[in-house]
């Protein structure tokens, strides 16, 4: 019995030595309620390095749960304080309670590969998310502004057929039109992106031999087939710049061109 119990002692004492004592996350982690329905976990963190940065989280729940149970972790109140505050700096996480309402817990915290926390748990369900950003590297804050102008997305090297979206979601699309015959009709042909406040980028063959007359570009146009859409600007074309190797459509490589508008846009 003696030795027994000397084999199990060291058998306890060489598993707690191999896992790792536990931290609060409370320093980090609260409950944020913004109305009965809706739980955030908010995580605080007081300072943040220049350059990339990324935060790591572990939830746990003492029940089977779906994943829908914890959101995506976001920064707030938006990305722009994130990346231009001094701290501290905060990010919210929306989280859903069980049926015996019991909130998802922060079971793990880390920050650019450190951990700042963890608490040991027999939980069920573990939900693990992450965010990643770059922070600006310059104290030189940009003019505060209450309006947001669009999102940014991912980059395709190919976009066919496109789809809808969200009005006035990306500002800067061009709709490229070929005017008919008619004074006040033209159809649609390319889309194209703003560079400048008079300057459109596309590809060569939306625009190839048409004269600057034929051409007009549409901006924050919705609906494509509607040429006087309300709310939408339009400009004419002053002048076409093709890529000068661009010939036909087989040769894709220098498929690019320059519209220059009659005047700016805001």
């Amino acid at each position: 019995m003696g030795l027994e119990l000397v084999v199990v002692v060291s058998l306890l004492s060489l598993a707690m030595g191999q896992i790792r004592p536990e931290s609060s996350c409370s320093n980090y982690f609260q409950y944020v309620n913004n109305t009965a329905e809706e739980i955030y976990g908010e995580i605080t963190l007081p300072t943040l390095k220049p350059g990339h940065n990324r935060i790591d989280l572990v939830f746990s729940q003492m029940c089977d749960q779906d994943d829908t149970s914890v959101g995506q972790l976001k920064p707030y109140p938006d990305e722009r304080e994130i990346l231009w505050s001094t701290g501290p700096y905060k990010f919210r996480i929306a989280l859903k309670q069980s049926l015996s309402n019991r909130k998802p817990r922060l079971s793990q915290l880390a920050y650019n590969d450190q951990l700042l926390c963890g608490e040991y748990a027999l939980y069920v369900s573990y939900y693990t998310r992450f965010y990643e950003f770059s922070k600006n590297e310059s104290l030189d804050r940009p003019p505060s502004s209450s309006s947001v102008c669009g999102r940014q997305g991912s980059i395709a090297p190919f976009v066919i057929g496109g789809k809808k979206f969200p009005l006035g979601r990306y500002p800067w699309l061009s709709a490229i039109f070929h005017k008919d015959s008619a004074p006040v009709s033209g159809s649609y042909k390319c889309g194209g992106s703003l560079i400048s406040a008079s300057v459109v980028i596309s590809s060569a063959h939306c625009v190839y031999k048409m004269s600057e007359s034929s051409v007009l570009i549409g901006l924050g146009v919705h609906d494509l087939s509607n040429y006087l859409e309300i709310g939408a600007n339009r400009r004419n074309a002053k002048r076409l710049i093709s890529h000068p190797e661009f010939e036909n459509y087989f040769i894709p490589d220098v498929d690019i061109a320059l519209i220059i508008m009659d005047r700016p846009v805001t």
